[in-house]
């Protein structure tokens, strides 16, 4: 607890108090000398207290207080049955993101004529012997004869102990061998077929910690139904099995769908590092990974100049990642953020609404900026698919759609000279 900045109140006699402390060990709180929090209302009926209380998101004491910000923000609670101020009977923790507003797009109304689908891979094993597993399964759209937009889902997870992330890439391919549907493999191994590896579009996405119901805005859908949409979806599932236990698990999205049309056609947008052992985290350090989508990218491909509405944002690494920022660069000066996150958590990865739309015109640039803490680990960690492994990435939602899913960079091959302290870089060309 030590470092950590607390409000405490009860209620005693009808009689309400409230203290904003601090923790200075694992001790007692220490009452501040400036009191910030203010309370607002008090009850107390039967076993039941409710305090209401407020302050300013920057107090301006840096010694007892802690700025509220958009980050991530690491919540302890604890209480005591009596009206006495003791040592906690009960507590717990969690992580928030307290700035987020509700998401406007979540009382949208749903059209009368919507319909759902699911996406469910039934029956996985996880065994005990694998601590990391992917697993990827194709499964169909539904058979329309008219364009349709998705404008919402719902990841349906089975058995969160395990469940690190859950994606949708969608096929644009036709699939003619019939035995692929339905039918599950290890992903990126020799046993998946070679049809898997053409599904390279995020549709969909859910990671630990997440919302598991995401809205997409009033103006966009996600386009299925005509010859130029997903015809199909590769469901892949990361499974963390920490405990080496064997599992079975049934997870997957519901679907909802309308032939009542938005205006734009929505996509997703992969950025940052691309996965590969380039990557390079030396132990017992604090490091700084970088990915680039270059302007020379979004010049080809953002066509239309009022560019890319980006609505929404998903920042992702592994265990090491203690923040990451996806800058956004415009003629070669930050203007903004796509993203930021200073207390990144690991376990609490969210899909987060922009308060207004950022707008990603043709020629700008997006550079993810992450950083690891290495301190405990004795051995270089490298990128990968491994939640021992890292990544970082970030992952755009906008309208209207372009012909581009991934804009991403490999981490420069001099990272691991001088990691490494070489003086010569050999190429293989055998």
């Amino acid at each position: 607890m030590t470092g950590a900045d607390i409000v405490v109140g009860w209620v005693k006699d009808s009689k309400a108090t409230l203290q904003d402390m601090h923790a200075e060990g694992n001790a007692k709180p220490v009452l501040d000398e400036k009191q910030d929090w203010k309370l607002l209302n008090a009850e107390e009926t039967g076993t039941i207290t409710a305090l209401r209380f407020s302050r300013v998101l920057d107090t301006g004491d840096c010694t007892d207080d802690l700025p509220i910000t958009a980050d991530t923000m690491h919540i302890l609670w604890a209480y005591h049955p009596s009206d006495e101020f003791e040592y906690h009977q009960f507590k717990g923790q969690m992580s928030l993101h307290l700035l987020d507003s509700a998401q406007p797009q979540q009382v949208t109304e749903m059209p009368p004529d919507v319909k759902t689908f699911d996406l469910i891979m039934p029956n996985v094993t996880v065994p005990a012997n694998k601590s990391t597993l992917y697993w990827c399964q194709i499964l169909a759209v539904p058979k329309l004869t008219s364009k349709h937009h998705i404008i919402k889902y719902a990841a349906i997870i089975d058995k969160p102990q395990i469940a690190h992330h859950l994606i949708a890439y969608g096929c644009f391919q036709s699939i003619t061998n019939a035995s692929l549907y339905n039918t599950g493999y290890e992903c990126y191994t020799q046993s998946m077929p070679p049809e898997l590896f053409n599904c390279w579009e995020t549709t969909l996405g859910w990671a630990v910690g997440g919302d598991e119901l995401v809205h997409l805005p009033p103006e966009a859908g996600i386009s299925i139904g005509t010859r130029e949409d997903v015809q199909f979806f590769k469901l892949e599932m990361h499974y963390n099995n920490a405990d080496k236990k064997d599992w079975i698990d049934q997870s997957g999205f519901k679907v909802w769908y309308t032939p009542t049309l938005r205006k734009y056609d929505a996509g997703t947008l992969t950025t940052g590092a691309l996965e590969t052992e380039r990557q390079v985290i030396p132990p017992k350090s604090m490091f700084t990974t970088h990915g680039i989508c270059p302007e020379e990218c979004t010049r080809k491909f953002i066509t239309e100049p009022e560019g890319l509405h980006v609505f929404a944002y998903w920042l992702h690494s592994h265990l090491l990642g203690r923040k990451i920022r996806a800058r956004h660069i415009r003629k070669g000066v930050q203007i903004g953020w796509f993203g930021k996150d200073e207390n990144y958590n690991f376990n609490y990865q969210q899909i987060r609404m922009f308060n207004s739309e950022k707008r990603l015109l043709p020629g700008d640039a997006v550079i993810v900026e992450c950083v690891y803490d290495s301190s405990e680990r004795e051995l270089n960690t490298y990128g990968g698919l491994s939640t021992m492994n890292e990544m970082c990435l970030a992952f755009l939602f906008y309208y209207p759609r372009i012909k581009m899913s991934g804009c991403a960079s490999l981490v420069p091959a001099q990272n691991q000279v001088d990691i490494f302290n070489a003086s010569v870089v050999v190429a293989d060309n055998g």
